[in-house]
């Protein structure tokens, strides 16, 4: 399954919060109802969850490896990570800073992933992360996120490729009914792939603004279900290669 969510300006600082697990900041709610995990530890503890950076066009701006939180914000402002240059023009406060697009495997697979073993449970992430990088594949190739302006007329294309940073999360948010009882939340193995606001243009439509563009994220909505199967049909193939058997449903 594959759901879209805005992140706004506004909200960039809590959000990155949340994405990593950490303990909510000033002015967060006390509770740390906005924690992206729960029992990432060994006894359950929760603990900070770093993200990945994808996509040639992290590559672009020097980004690589576990996600630092200041270079991640000031992607989202449409800032160059290293300088703090804007490059690209948007609304000062009330811009969308980035897109999560939240990959999810199916529950049942999901509760086999919590009861495997540690090589199982390996194999089982490892079919999840090939179908989530081919979902995002799918996503940088099909989605017109870039909108461009030529002969006076507007004209929606895909990039040539994305700002993306990846998180791993294992549970579900926790309910308030499960807080209440001390109860851990139900497995669920997603990944947060937020697709930042700038994007490298394709090579072959220069323009005047320069290599960089803001994204338009309603082809994106368009896409989701799309993509969405794209990403649960790989999964398959990858489960059946390690001796899971499919059922169909719906």
């Amino acid at each position: 399954m594959l759901t879209v969510h805005k992140v706004g300006a506004a909200d960039t600082a809590g959000y990155a919060a949340y994405l990593a697990s950490q303990a909510p900041g000033p002015g967060a709610r006390a509770d740390g109802a906005r924690r992206g995990d729960y029992y990432l530890g060994p006894k359950g503890q929760p603990a900070e969850g770093p993200g990945q950076w994808m996509g040639q066009g992290a590559v672009a701006l020097g980004l690589a490896g576990t996600v630092d939180r200041e270079e991640l914000q000031r992607v989202w402002a449409g800032q160059d990570p290293q300088t703090g240059d804007a490059l690209v023009r948007h609304a000062r406060g009330t811009h969308v800073a980035a897109v999560d697009a939240t990959f999810s495997a199916p529950k049942s697979v999901s509760v086999v992933w919590a009861l495997a073993g540690p090589e199982a449970r390996a194999a089982l992430e490892a079919a999840h992360d090939r179908a989530v990088a081919v979902g995002v594949a799918h996503v940088e190739r099909h989605a017109a996120l870039v909108r461009r302006r030529v002969g006076g007329q507007v004209r929606h294309e895909p990039a040539q490729s994305l700002v993306i940073a990846r998180f791993r999360h294992h549970t579900s948010r926790q309910s308030a009914a499960q807080q209440a009882a001390g109860a851990t939340p139900d497995p669920q193995l997603h990944d947060h792939c937020v697709i930042a606001i700038l994007a490298l243009r394709s090579a072959d439509a220069p323009a005047r603004t320069g290599r960089w563009a803001a994204i338009d994220s309603r082809a994106l909505y368009q896409l989701r279900a799309e993509a969405g199967a794209v990403y649960r049909a790989e999964l398959a193939a990858q489960l059946q290669r390690l001796g899971y058997r499919m059922a169909r449903q719906g």
